[in-house]
C-alpha cells in the first residue's frame, strides 16, 4: 500500500483491515501522538496489554524491536509493537539492514507502528527516503501536515464545544491571526479562553477575549508594529517593540520580520 490520509486510516482501522506496518509522520506532532496512541490501543486490544503491547524509543536496539515483533501475541488475535521517533540518521547501516529485513517479513499477527511525535525528519535525507520507500511497500505511510483555513477553524470550534463553549468565527479568525497554525499552541489557547469565559459566566468566547488573552506571534506583533510606525503612532510602536523584547525575541528575527512587513 502507498500513502493514505488520516481519514483513510480511521476507516481502515474501524473496518479491521490492518496493515502490517504504519509510519506516521509530518508537521502536526500533536495529531501524530494522539493518532498513534489510538492506533496502538486498538491494534493490541484490551487483552493482556502487558504482553501484547510493546512500546520503544529511538535508542532501543533494532534487534530488540525485531524480537518483540517476531513474538506471538498472548491469547489475542494480534499484538502491537510501537517505536517513537526512530531516527534513521543515528543508526548504523547494519541496524538499518536488520530493520528492512524485519519489514520484509513481518508476522501477520504483529502490527508495527513507527511514529514521530517530536522528531523533525529531513525530507532530503537519503536514509529517510529509503525508510519511506520500505514503509510504503511493507504497509502504509500516513502524513500529518499542518491544518489550514476552514479545517483548522472547525477543529478549534469542536474543541471549544467539548468544553461547553461557543467559538464565534470572528474570534476563531482572530485567534489564528495571533497564534498561527500550531495545533498544540491553539488548543492550549482554547483551554485558556474557555476557562476564562466560563469563569465569567459566559459560554461564548468573544473576539475581545482573544484580543485580551492571546499572545501575538512574532510576525503578527511585528506587522502591527510596522503599521503603527507607518501611521505615526510611535508610542504604540514602541510598546509593541517592548513586548517583543519581553518575549525574548532575537533582534535579528525582529528585523527580518520588519523587512517583510514593511515591504508588504
Amino acid at each position: 500500500m502507498p500513502q493514505i490520509t488520516e481519514q483513510e486510516l480511521k476507516k481502515q482501522v474501524a473496518s479491521g483491515a490492518w496493515a502490517s506496518f504504519y509510519l506516521l509522520t509530518g508537521e502536526e506532532k500533536l495529531l501524530i501522538k494522539r493518532t498513534a496512541q489510538r492506533l496502538i490501543h486498538k491494534a493490541c486490544g484490551d487483552l493482556f496489554p502487558e504482553f501484547n503491547r510493546n512500546e520503544f524509543s529511538s535508542d532501543t536496539p533494532v534487534e530488540r524491536i525485531a524480537d518483540a515483533a517476531a513474538a506471538l501475541p498472548f491469547m489475542a488475535e494480534r499484538k502491537c509493537v510501537a517505536v517513537a521517533d526512530f531516527n534513521v540518521e543515528e543508526k548504523s547501516q547494519q541496524d538499518l539492514d536488520r530493520l528492512y529485513e524485519l519489514l520484509d517479513d513481518l508476522p501477520e499477527t504483529t502490527v508495527l507502528v513507527f511514529y514521530y511525535p517530536t522528531l523533525e525528519t529531513s525530507q532530503r535525507s537519503s536514509k529517510w527516503k529509503k525508510l519511506l520507500d520500505k514503509a510504503r511497500k511493507a504497509g502504509v505511510v500516513v502524513p500529518f501536515p499542518r491544518r489550514e483555513g476552514a479545517e483548522l477553524r472547525k477543529t478549534l470550534v469542536r474543541a471549544a464545544e467539548q468544553q461547553g463553549c461557543v467559538l464565534a468565527r470572528q474570534a476563531a479568525d482572530r485567534l489564528l491571526d495571533y497564534a498561527g497554525n500550531d495545533l498544540h499552541l491553539l488548543l492550549n489557547e482554547i483551554d485558556k479562553l474557555c476557562g476564562y469565559a466560563l469563569g465569567q459566566g459566559q459560554q461564548e468566547v468573544t473576539p475581545a477575549m482573544v484580543e485580551e488573552l492571546t499572545p501575538k506571534s512574532t510576525e503578527t506583533t511585528v506587522f502591527m508594529m510596522v503599521n503603527a510606525l507607518v501611521a505615526g503612532t510611535y508610542e504604540k510602536a514602541y510598546s509593541l517593540l517592548d513586548l517583543l523584547f519581553y518575549q525574548n525575541e532575537e533582534p535579528i528575527a525582529i528585523l527580518g520580520a520588519m523587512a517583510s512587513s514593511y515591504i508588504d
